[in-house]
């Protein structure tokens, strides 16, 4: 019975091996900086974000709107979700064009792109506090497709 439980964790670990689940992207990375690290009850909180293309080849990324491009998760000083937005929760990222804000950028072998998004439009930062942020995006299928992870940045709520 141990001899089948150790062979199925096996073939597990070598199917996400073998699928790229369990390692992180070597294509692409981000990387994420506060704006300011301080803000007061009420501000938003931004990050600024750097997507670098680190594969061989050129590749197009199109951002659609920073609700469909990211993924932004925000823990508290216990480590708790702070809790989505009402915009986070109405987003619809299923139609091509939801915000008619679309914009291309052509990155070639080891480029980067920065831009900024409100942390605030994803999750309610209404309470005082430290936070931490960290920013997810899924590389181009080109690339692989992967949802690769940022650095993680804290940011003080104070009154």
């Amino acid at each position: 019975m141990k001899a089948i439980a150790v062979a199925v964790c096996l073939g597990t670990v070598l199917f996400l091996v073998a699928t790229g689940k369990a390692q992180p992207s070597k294509a692409a990375s981000v990387a994420v900086t506060a704006a300011h690290s301080l803000v007061r009850t009420g501000e938003d909180v931004y990050v600024h974000v750097t997507l670098t293309n680190n594969s061989k080849q050129a590749v197009v990324i199109e951002f659609r709107s920073p609700l469909c491009d990211y993924t932004v998760e925000v823990r508290d000083s216990a480590g708790n979700l702070a809790p989505d937005t009402d915009s986070k929760s109405k987003s619809d990222c299923s139609h091509p064009h939801p915000s008619g804000a679309d914009g291309f950028v052509r990155l070639k072998p080891n480029e980067s792109t920065t831009g900024t998004i409100s942390v605030s439009m994803f999750s309610d930062l209404s309470r005082t506090g430290e936070y931490s942020v960290q920013v997810g995006w899924r590389e181009p299928k080109e690339l692989g497709g992967v949802v690769v992870k940022s650095n993680t940045v804290k940011v003080t709520v104070a009154p």
